[in-house]
């Protein structure tokens, strides 16, 4: 994907100059190191006081980044309070934390950080691993089935959510399939992840299904299942726009790590790479709903 103007000024405020006159307030010192480094970029909406003394929320262009006062550093990136979210794991005197999806390890004095995984050696079992996973079905639930594309069985064994790209190939097999993996109970809970990025064909075709217009239809999710199976056939489909979740899939399937399509995420958050038949899949999910 290509550079937005705030990922190139985190880059040029390294670069800046002494910090500006101590006279100045914290948004206008902001505000100038800004325009010096990225003049395209619009005026922040927002600069207030961080829970960090001495650093800035900046909201640009819908972003939320950091910035000193005196405007010479940027930080890119999520601010965690690990104490509030913090709580102890099975190894006395080391807590954990999530952030997002993610998950961390600290001392319990906050001396010391750790980032790695937790194995139970007698069970050889990775704890971090199944930590992870409610992680990640934590953050898929934020975004809510009306958000999403579903396409549910008669009656529900098992959910899948599925990150999808309208041209890939291995999207369309699994897509073409559907009535199989319907047989084998299994709900699949479609998000858009439009590997060629934001603006791409792929993104356009994903926003032109979401916003799919049927006049004799009053059920909107139907509606998209149409259009999305129309597009993956590569039949022609009414270029609609309109608001749509699209981006946020897209951040989404970042922060869980996708580099390809189709990438599954079962009902307990283990991630699957790639295409799976629905028999495999469904003995698969099985195994992992006993354990």
């Amino acid at each position: 994907m290509k550079k937005t103007l705030l990922t190139v000024a985190a880059a040029a405020l390294l670069a800046l100059s002494p910090p500006l006159a101590a006279e100045e307030s914290p948004g206008k010192a902001i505000e100038d190191a800004l325009k010096k480094v990225a003049p395209g970029l619009p005026a922040p909406s927002s600069i207030k006081p961080s829970k960090i003394d001495g650093l800035y929320e900046v909201v640009a262009q819908g972003k939320v980044f950091y910035m000193t006062g005196d405007g010479k550093y940027l930080v890119q990136g999520k601010l965690t309070d690990v104490n509030a979210s913090k709580k102890p794991t099975v190894i006395p005197g080391i807590d954990e934390f999530m952030s997002g999806s993610k998950l961390y390890y600290v001392s319990s004095d906050g001396g010391y950080f750790i980032e790695g995984s937790v194995i139970d050696v007698n069970a050889n079992k990775d704890l971090t691993e199944a930590r992870l996973g409610e992680g990640r079905v934590a953050e898929l639930d934020k975004v809510g089935l009306n958000n999403m594309i579903v396409f549910k069985p008669k009656k529900t064994k098992h959910v899948v959510y599925v990150f999808t790209d309208i041209d890939c190939g291995y999207c369309r097999k699994l897509h073409s399939e559907m009535d199989q993996y319907l047989a084998a109970g299994i709900e699949i809970r479609y998000l858009f992840f439009p590997r060629a990025g934001l603006g791409s064909d792929s993104y356009k075709k994903a926003v032109a299904v979401w916003c799919a217009k049927d006049d004799k239809e009053k059920d909107k999710n139907k509606v998209r299942q149409e259009a999305l199976t129309k597009a993956k056939k590569g039949d022609s489909i009414g270029m609609e726009q309109c608001d749509s979740p699209v981006k946020d899939h897209m951040k989404l399937g970042e922060e869980l790590g996708a580099s390809g399509t189709p990438m599954l995420v079962t009902e307990k958050g283990t991630i699957i790479p790639g295409y799976v038949n629905a028999i495999s899949l469904a003995e698969g999910m099985q195994k992992e709903s006993a354990k």
